[in-house]
């Protein structure tokens, strides 16, 4: 999973895994309505865009970005503005996990 999932990041945005990692979290991605829990869980740099890691999630579950997303991070919400009309969310284009 993880030479699947770095040869993704790298080629779709740029990505690089190493074995030194820059400042990251740990970011689980829970499957819903399922016990016991099962969750995909994934190391990312704290430097990644939000729109990176939508870019993440939808590799990590598989899905074929069909259907719009909203990332809401301590009450925040964040979209992004090219797809999503909601001008009171801050754009996801210009947030870093960090920053968020």
């Amino acid at each position: 999973m993880l030479a699947t999932l770095s040869t993704f990041l790298s080629r779709n945005i740029g990505l690089k895994f190493t074995r030194c990692f820059p400042p990251s979290r740990l970011f689980r991605s829970p499957f819903d309505r399922i016990t016991p829990t099962i969750a995909r869980v994934v190391t990312v740099p704290l430097y990644i865009e939000l729109v990176g890691l939508h870019d993440v999630i939808q590799c990590l579950r598989g899905w074929q970005d069909s259907h719009l997303h909203l990332f809401t991070i301590h009450g925040k919400e964040y979209v992004d503005h090219r797809t999503f009309d909601l001008p009171e969310a801050e754009d996801e284009l210009l947030m870093t996990l960090a920053e968020a």
